[in-house]
C-alpha cells in the first residue's frame, strides 16, 4: 500500500499510477458528472459523496483484478489497512463484483485528508470510509480502478 499526499506525484514513476495521479492532478471533478466514468480500456473511476461510517459498518474488502487509488476530495476518513493474510476470509471471491471481504481487527488505521490518496494492490484488504472521529462526516472521494 501507498498512502502520500497528491503534491508528491513526481516521486511515483510507475506508468500506471503516475498516469492516474496526473490525470487526478488536471482534472476539476466539480464539472463532472456520473457515478462510474472510463478513462479508458483499463482504468475507470467512482465520484461518491457520502457520510462516513461507525467502524463497526465497515468491513474488509480486497480486489484481484483491479490496483484501487483512493483520493480524497473534501473530508477526511480513517481507512484501515491489513495483508490478506492477516485477516479470515469472510466471503470468497465474486469476480463480479471483483470483491473478497475478510473479517479481523483494524490494527493499522490511516486517516486520509484531504489531498490525499491510497494505492491499494490486490494483496491489501482495505476497509475504506470509516469515521476519524466516531462522528458521521461528510466525504467526498473518488475511487480509481487500475486494470492489475
Amino acid at each position: 500500500m501507498i498512502v502520500d499526499y497528491l503534491k508528491n506525484k513526481h516521486l511515483y514513476t510507475d506508468a500506471k499510477i503516475a498516469k492516474i495521479l496526473n490525470f487526478i492532478a488536471n482534472t476539476d471533478f466539480s464539472k463532472i458528472e456520473g457515478d462510474k466514468i472510463t478513462i479508458d480500456d483499463d482504468n475507470f473511476f467512482m465520484l461518491s459523496s457520502m457520510q462516513t461510517k461507525d467502524i463497526t459498518d465497515g468491513f474488509w474488502e480486497a480486489h484481484r483484478k483491479y490496483i484501487d487509488i483512493h483520493y480524497i476530495l473534501e473530508g477526511a476518513e480513517m481507512f484501515g489497512y491489513e495483508n490478506i493474510g492477516e485477516l479470515q476470509v469472510d466471503k470468497d471471491y465474486n469476480p463480479d463484483k471483483d470483491m473478497i471481504t475478510y473479517v479481523g481487527a483494524m490494527k493499522n488505521p490511516i486517516i486520509l485528508k484531504q489531498g490525499m490518496f491510497a494505492v491499494v494492490y490486490p494483496e491489501d484488504a482495505h476497509m475504506p470510509n470509516v469515521s476519524p472521529n466516531g462522528e458521521k462526516i461528510p466525504l467526498k472521494k473518488i475511487v480509481f480502478k487500475i486494470k492489475y
